[in-house]
């Protein structure tokens, strides 16, 4: 199949790597300093979004805690609290694994497969605002002055 796609345009070619995620240069991501003045959640869900994204994105369990360990780098090196960092990493993994431990670690290929599973079952934030708009629209038809609250 690969070799069809290879066929497909002369200027792309695509290459076979397992367990590396691919970075795009020119499209790294910002990360706002954790010395700026902003509301708590908007830290807390720049670490959510980061992990989430791994997690969809890796296939392997060395290629997550690569990317993991990058993506703490990247928070302590914008000022994020190390205290604050464990924390917030804990409170994600456990959404979605009973930990045990103190560490928020992975311990073999089938936990990443679960919280892959689980991740990739939840609506996205445009899912979620589509069926309310749905549902506010079906209700509105039936009841007056009924919606939904985002």
């Amino acid at each position: 199949m690969l070799d069809l796609a290879n066929h497909f345009h002369p200027s792309i070619k695509l290459v076979r790597h397992i367990g590396k995620m691919y970075h795009k240069a020119v499209a790294e991501p910002y990360i706002v300093p954790f010395k700026f003045g902003l509301p708590r959640h908007v830290f807390n869900n720049i670490i959510d979004t980061a992990l989430l994204r791994v997690i969809r994105y890796s296939s392997v369990l060395s290629a997550f805690n690569e990317e993991r360990q990058s993506i703490e780098l990247m928070l302590l090196y914008n000022w994020y609290p190390p205290r604050y960092i464990h924390s917030r990493f804990h409170k994600f993994f456990a959404r979605y694994l009973s930990l045990q431990t103190i560490l928020p670690l992975l311990n073999d290929n089938s936990d990443l497969a679960l919280m892959r599973c689980l991740s990739l079952n939840e609506p996205t934030l445009d899912e979620k605002k589509d069926s309310c708009r749905d549902s506010t629209t079906r209700q509105s038809k039936s009841e007056p002055g009924a919606g939904c609250s985002t």
